[in-house]
């Protein structure tokens, strides 16, 4: 990988039972600048059925432990550090086989996932306030009920739940949905969060619009959909610190939408315990 590709793979151990129990520790790949972009302390599986012909797999009993995930932008390049690896692999060719993996029940044990915009954005962190260009994820625990690695390189999970616990300490007690991943593209609809007395409902993706080359905060576009749902202002305060004193609780219905230089609120439609109705247009640059 490393004289091919540029990026380095390490694996400690592997056990292997009747060919279908896999054991294996120690896993680390790093990126094209020697960061880490993956690790993973323990990786279990099972392999439950394989048809060569048609390059299917089926994993069963899939489960990690302490995994951790670090993607993100460094400043000398245009493409985020695992967009940069795929750029970097052989074009398909008419022998080419694609591959399909069915995933039957996946468990993440205390994992850790970072994004970052630039090497040094994490110096732009105060304790307690979010900082969109570095994004960090601890304790992470989520079962996901089944996952499918496409033909087409698709992916898509069932999340039945998932819990985290934000830099800033704001902690996520729940996520759901089905998650669908294209390339640096994601979305999840039917989405569920809650977390203290806030409840969302509705839809979330992330796009890359392909006629912007500018930065993450320029090129990406986030979209965000909420039906039918109930918030407590004090929930989101690492969001907005002003509000961390206030604990309004508001029935919410909401469209946004932009990228994060220009992120918009279309619609945003609220209602307060006493009947008090709110209606905002906003644009946060």
């Amino acid at each position: 990988f490393q004289d091919n590709i540029g990026i380095e793979l390490e694996i400690k151990a592997v056990e292997i039972d009747f060919l279908r129990n896999f054991h294996i520790e120690g896993i680390l790949v790093r990126d094209l600048h020697r960061d880490t972009l993956i690790s993973i302390r323990v990786l279990d599986a099972q392999l439950q059925n394989l048809n060569l012909k048609k390059n299917e797999f089926k994993i069963g009993d899939f489960e990690l432990f302490y995994p951790f995930v670090k993607m993100g932008k460094y400043d000398s390049d245009s493409l985020l550090n695992y967009e940069e690896i795929l750029a970097k692999l052989p074009k398909d060719t008419a022998n080419s086989r694609p591959l399909q993996i069915a995933l039957d029940g996946i468990k993440i044990n205390n994992g850790s996932y970072v994004f970052f915009d630039g090497e040094e954005s994490f110096k732009n962190n105060v304790l307690g306030e979010f900082n969109p260009s570095y994004l960090r994820y601890d304790d992470i625990e989520s079962q996901i009920e089944l996952g499918h690695v496409n033909y087409d390189g698709t992916l898509d999970f069932e999340i039945e739940s998932f819990s985290a616990l934000d830099r800033t300490g704001y902690k996520i007690d729940e996520i759901s949905g089905p998650l669908k991943i294209d390339g640096p593209n994601l979305s999840i609809s039917k989405l569920k969060i809650k977390t203290g007395k806030t409840f969302l409902n509705g839809n979330f993706s992330i796009q890359k619009d392909p006629k912007i080359k500018g930065s993450y905060f320029e090129s990406f576009v986030y979209k965000l959909d909420l039906v039918n749902s109930s918030i407590r202002l004090s929930d989101i305060a690492a969001y907005a610190p002003y509000l961390k004193n206030h604990s309004l609780e508001l029935e919410l219905n909401a469209e946004m939408e932009g990228p994060l230089a220009d992120f918009k609120v279309n619609r945003f439609l609220a209602k307060t315990k006493n009947g008090s109705n709110l209606n905002l247009n906003y644009t946060m640059k």
